[in-house]
């Protein structure tokens, strides 16, 4: 009787395992937030965008980031 009740617990917690496998391994298709991380770069004069998501690394030269006036 001990073997029959420790197999089907057994059982019960490997479809368990394997249904957590499953659920993690759907897609998230939610929105996501916080995608993009900015490093700047003193000696370069430049600051970097890079997409976490997609990998993609964009250079924005300092210069052409205008002011913002926090006076008005």
């Amino acid at each position: 009787m001990k073997n029959k009740f420790k197999d089907q617990l057994l059982i019960l917690l490997a479809i368990i395992g394997v249904g957590a496998l499953f659920v993690s391994a759907i897609p998230n298709s939610t929105n996501q937030v916080g995608t993009y991380q900015i490093e700047i770069s003193d000696s370069q004069n430049a600051l970097f965008r890079v997409n976490t998501v997609t990998g993609d690394i964009d250079r924005i030269k300092k210069s052409n980031i205008s002011k913002v006036d926090v006076n008005n």
